[in-house]
C-alpha cells in the first residue's frame, strides 16, 4: 500500500528473509526491551507482519497481527490481535497502526462476513493504552 510517499507492506512471517528479520529486530530494539529470542518467537507466531518504509527505503514502522476464530457462550466471533506496534517518533500520529489494524480487520471480515470482528491489542505502555482509548468508540481496559 502506498501512503503518501511511504510504503506499507503486508508479509507473512515465513516469507521474510533473514536480513529482513534482522532489520526488524534492530528497529524494534530501539524502542522496546525484549530478548532477540522472544522477538523472533513473537514475530514467527503472528499471521501478518506490516512494515512501513519511507521514500528512501528506511524502516519507519512495524506492526503485526494474528486472527483467531473463537466461540464464547455459543456465539462465534473473529478476534484480530494486534501487537508489536512500533513506529519511529517522526512518523507517529500518522495513523499507520490504524491502517494496519483496519487492513487486518477487513481481511478477517471478508473471510467470515457474517461473523462479528473484534480487535484486541496489547498495550505495552500508557501511551499505547491512551491511543486505543482515543481511537475506539467502545473499548475495555
Amino acid at each position: 500500500m502506498i501512503i503518501g510517499t511511504n510504503t506499507l507492506t503486508r508479509t507473512a512471517p515465513d516469507a521474510l528473509a533473514p536480513g529482513e528479520i534482522d532489520e526488524l529486530w534492530r528497529f524494534s530494539s530501539r524502542f522496546v526491551q525484549r530478548s532477540r529470542a522472544l522477538f523472533d518467537d513473537m514475530l514467527r507466531s503472528r499471521d501478518v507482519i506490516y512494515r512501513l518504509h519511507d521514500r528512501d527505503g528506511e524502516l519507519r514502522g512495524l506492526a503485526a497481527s494474528t486472527t483467531l476464530a473463537v466461540e464464547a457462550l455459543g456465539r462465534r466471533a473473529t478476534v484480530v490481535f494486534g501487537s508489536m506496534a512500533t513506529v519511529d517518533p517522526s512518523f507517529r500520529g500518522a495513523g499507520i497502526v490504524h491502517i494496519a489494524a483496519l487492513d487486518a480487520a477487513l481481511r478477517a471480515w471478508a473471510r467470515r462476513p457474517r461473523t462479528p470482528v473484534f480487535g484486541l491489542v496489547a498495550a505495552s505502555s500508557f501511551v499505547s493504552f491512551i491511543a486505543v482509548a482515543r481511537s475506539c468508540r467502545t473499548y475495555w481496559p
